[in-house]
């Protein structure tokens, strides 16, 4: 006996309800008859059958860096819940590094059926190709550039703007040599020294010898230990050469940090800290952590809103919404605060 006949009500009933049709209206009194029939009747909708029927499967693919920063996870975790409170399953992938594993990947969700992909990854090809973006009803992509395609919509978050205003506060508060720390696994690491060497000279600020870093990766060992062995090499007879510090993170700005106090040099009187990411405990160190901040609440609100409208409206014209990242200041990146930085 299906649900149908146990309800007393038509197939097509059923299929409207359960997939909840927003302009289908049913009362009350049939709804918790179907409800009653699919707990007595223990029925699980089959989602690939409706793939196969070309009905909407309700399943939103996130495709994104698992090893992203920690804001960046709450980003997909908050992008994750909206999703399942707006009836849509969510389906979590890392974006591989590799182009021919990120092709496959795309190639098996549009397989699947899945209705909408947000997809985020700058360095991957397939991110810019957008290929296989129409075979999606709505594709939200995020990039730390404008990309030239069509097929989706953009939020972009680039961060030209957060390093200029960086390096302006830098050459502003009297510094002369800058350092740019990342990590080895650091995602679109071309882009983020261009952009920073690019800033160091509209600033005239000199790039020592290794002012653009990047700590070995080495498995066994936490980020912050490779990072001071790192720091380590950089000396130059004992003295450190750099009088500003930018981080890839807030994560490696705290190592830094540590690592020029063992070494008695004071941040910010001797050294400016700036760190990547503004992370929750940025305010609370010692002293406040100056960082850069990905605009995660705007950033969470567009992707959703672009999404949701795509999937309602497949034909409307294709957005592009720019939220440029912004230096926030604080104590460690010595100087006074620059009247655009905390707007």
């Amino acid at each position: 006996m299906d649900v149908a006949e146990r309800a007393g009500v038509a197939k097509g009933t059923v299929s409207r309800v359960l997939n909840n049709y927003p302009d289908f209206q049913v009362s009350e009194e049939i709804r918790e008859r179907i409800k009653k029939a699919v707990v007595d009747l223990n029925y699980i909708p089959h989602i690939g059958a409706a793939s196969l029927a070309g009905k909407k499967t309700r399943i939103i693919a996130v495709v994104w860096p698992i090893g992203s920063a920690p804001v960046e996870l709450a980003l997909m975790k908050r992008i994750s819940s909206q999703l399942q409170k707006n009836g849509y399953m969510p389906y979590i992938c890392d974006m591989p590094d590799d182009l021919q594993e990120a092709t496959q990947l795309i190639d098996d969700l549009a397989q699947r059926g899945v209705d909408g992909m947000i997809i985020a990854g700058d360095d991957c090809e397939i991110v810019a190709n957008g290929e296989f973006y129409s075979r999606f009803k709505a594709v939200v992509v995020e990039t730390s550039v404008p990309l030239d395609i069509t097929g989706c919509d953009q939020v972009v978050r680039d961060q030209t703007t957060a390093f200029r205003q960086a390096t302006e506060h830098f050459a502003r508060s009297g510094r002369h040599h800058p350092l740019l720390v990342m990590s080895s696994q650091s995602t679109s690491r071309k882009e983020k020294i261009s952009v920073f060497t690019d800033a160091c000279r509209s600033q005239s600020l000199e790039l020592l010898t290794n002012a653009c870093v990047t700590s070995p990766y080495v498995p066994w060992k936490p980020v912050p230990g490779n990072v001071v062995e790192f720091l380590d090499h950089l000396l130059q007879n004992e003295k450190f050469p750099f009088d500003a510090v930018l981080c890839e993170t807030d994560m490696i700005a705290l190592t830094v940090m540590s690592w020029l106090r063992k070494r008695e040099l004071h941040v910010p009187d001797d050294v400016a800290l700036i760190g990547f990411n503004n992370s929750d405990i940025t305010p609370f160190t010692d002293p406040p952590l100056a960082s850069i901040d990905r605009r995660i609440d705007e950033t969470f609100n567009a992707l959703c809103e672009m999404l949701f409208a795509r999937l309602d409206n497949k034909d409307r014209p294709e957005q592009k919404y720019e939220l440029p990242m912004r230096f926030i200041w604080r104590e460690s990146a010595g100087g006074e605060p620059p009247e655009e930085a905390n707007r």
